[in-house]
Parts: C-alpha cells; sequence; structure tokens
C-alpha cells in the first residue's frame, strides 16, 4: 500500500473553502499550447496552475475515513484520508494513466496542490502534509461533511472483533496503530494487563490532577480523560482498573517517544500456529513490497482465549517492546 503524500502550503485563506474534494486534470507553469482550454487559477503559493476536465469527485461514500495526525520525524500535521474501494480504485487508474503529468488537488474551487505523479498510487490512501493544525482540522471538517467520512479510531472500533485469533490479533495491531489506548489495552488478555503492571508500569507513571505523567518528569503527560474519555475515578495510578492502568502507560510512554508498531493498518492475517492454549497469529503487509528486496513486512501476534464460554473471545498476549517491533 503506497501512500500518496502531498506536501501542501496553504494560506490560512485555503482552508476556509467548503465543497467537496475533487481531483482534475492540470498543468503547473505558465500558458504554453498544451494549457489551450484550460481555466487558469492559483495554488496555494500564487502559481500558476491550469485547470482542465474533473478527473474524480469524492462524494458520499467515497471516504471511508479522514483525520489529523502528526508525522513521526517532523511533528507537523498530517491529514490522512482512506478511500472506499471504488474511489481507491478509480484513484490507482487515474494516478496511473497520467505518469509524469500533474493532477490537482482541490477543495472545493480551491487548489490545494498539482504534484506531477512519479507512480501509480495504490490503496486509496492519501496523506496531504504542509498545512497548519487550525487548517488541517477545517479541512477534515469539510471532507467529512461532503463524504460521509469518519474518525478512523471510530470505524476501527465499530469494526472490532474478537471472535477469532485473527480478528483480536488484527484489532490490537489497528488499535495500537492509531494510537487508541484505551481500546489496545480491552484487546489485551487479562494475564497480559497483569504482566505489563508488574513489569514497570506502576513504577513508571502517576497520576497529577486529571493528568497522568512520567514518573519524576512532569513534562511528560496526556489528559486522562482523552484516554480513557472520562475524568479519573481514582487519585493514585495504583487504584486504578488494570485496563486503565495499561492504556494510561501506553499514552504515557508514547509521548516518550516509545514506538509500538508501524503499517499496521494494512497487516493481514496469513496463518496460524497453535501452541497448547495460544494461537500465534502471522500477519503480513500484502500489499507493500519494498522495491527491489522483494520482501513484505510481517509481524506475529500472541493471544489466548479468554474464559471457558460458549462464545469465544480472544485476546493478545503479546504485547509490543521496546524496539517498536509487535
Amino acid at each position: 500500500m503506497r501512500a500518496f503524500l502531498l506536501a501542501l502550503a496553504l494560506v490560512s485563506s485555503a482552508s476556509a473553502q467548503d465543497g467537496a474534494l475533487h481531483l482534475r486534470e492540470a498543468v503547473a507553469g505558465p500558458k504554453t499550447p498544451k494549457t489551450k482550454g484550460m481555466t487558469l487559477a492559483e495554488d496555494a503559493n500564487g502559481l500558476p496552475v491550469w485547470l482542465g476536465a474533473t478527473l474524480l469527485t469524492l462524494g458520499p461514500g467515497d471516504v471511508e475515513t479522514v483525520s489529523v495526525s502528526n508525522d513521526a520525524f517532523t511533528g507537523m500535521p498530517v491529514i490522512d484520508l482512506a478511500l472506499g474501494p471504488e474511489a481507491g480504485e478509480a484513484f490507482a487508474q487515474i494516478t496511473a494513466s497520467r505518469m509524469e503529468e500533474a493532477v490537482a488537488i482541490m477543495l472545493g474551487d480551491r487548489v490545494l496542490m498539482a504534484p506531477v505523479i512519479q507512480s501509480p498510487i495504490v490503496g486509496g490512501r492519501i496523506s496531504l502534509q504542509g498545512v497548519t493544525r487550525d487548517e488541517a482540522e477545517v479541512i477534515v471538517a469539510s471532507i467529512r461533511e461532503s463524504t460521509g467520512a469518519v474518525d478512523p479510531v471510530q470505524r476501527m472500533r465499530e469494526r472490532v472483533d474478537l471472535s477469532s485469533p485473527e480478528g483480536a490479533a488484527v484489532a490490537y495491531v489497528h488499535a495500537i496503530d492509531m494510537a487508541d489506548w484505551r481500546t489496545a489495552a480491552t484487546i489485551l488478555h487479562p494475564d497480559a494487563l497483569r504482566a505489563l503492571r508488574a513489569g514497570g508500569a506502576e513504577q513508571t507513571v502517576e497520576i497529577a490532577g486529571d493528568r497522568a505523567r512520567l514518573v519524576g518528569d512532569p513534562s511528560v503527560s496526556v489528559s486522562i480523560p482523552d484516554v480513557l474519555g472520562r475524568a479519573p475515578s481514582v487519585a493514585r495510578y495504583a487504584d486504578l482498573p488494570d485496563v486503565d492502568a495499561a492504556a494510561l502507560w501506553f499514552a504515557v510512554m508514547s509521548e516518550t517517544g516509545a514506538s509500538f508498531g508501524g503499517w499496521g493498518a494494512g497487516l493481514e492475517p496469513v496463518g496460524t500456529v497453535n501452541d497448547g492454549g495460544r494461537v500465534h497469529v502471522v500477519l503480513r503487509q500484502s500489499d507493500r513490497t519494498v522495491e527491489g528486496e522483494g520482501f513484505t513486512h510481517t509481524a506475529v501476534v500472541t493471544v489466548r482465549r479468554l474464559g471457558s464460554g460458549l462464545e469465544p473471545s480472544w485476546r493478545a498476549l503479546f504485547r509490543t517492546n521496546g524496539t517498536g517491533a509487535y
């Protein structure tokens, strides 16, 4: 899965435009014979962009999720979109047919950018960079209004299925990748939750009012209501239920720069290995290969059945280690 990364340079007024997100034929630069019949516009930097026919309009149902995250290296806001199957396929075909040609990415009548397509973009994922947080939030709100897209965490929670080992493993890596620490902790088996606390969680995290912070370093802290969805019910970290304690531990450690995974959104189960009461689920990045190397990213998540009731429910035993691997 190759993400379509666009470096945007929006001015403040650019994000104020309402309307649908769409793609149009484009030529960047001065007027040439190639621009005959095209409409002159400007990009966010005030540079000329000639616009041709509309190639794709993203309407209701075409964008499944859209959100704002932070780039892992620069810390700058990133707008992440996941297209629906039909829109994703149309997007792949457009990029494949317009190699070395520009495509204008527009919100309403505002040109966000007109990048030159260097390779086909498959997987239906688009990432937009180069805006302030406020600008990104306005753009995301406009895209949600015009397409019905939801926050990816909300969509992931709606689809959590712990009735099979494979479902539990996929749900766990998705929650980790989205930094949805409450869901990630909920998917952990009670044995894993207890092991996490015994492994040092209570020595590294403490409660200070409505925030959880790193012991000995108050500058590293997270909002407890933001992580758990509610205010703390106790005054001491040691008195928190295991799930809440684990969620806050994940969140605080993430603030320190700890990496808990990567590429999980594209990991798919490809096999299982039974090991007594445990199942090791093998996941693979099936649609992303490392160019020139011919291998894919893989991960293994170990799960165990919870209880002995008629309805199966599996929980993850394996938690991420200090190297950032699953």
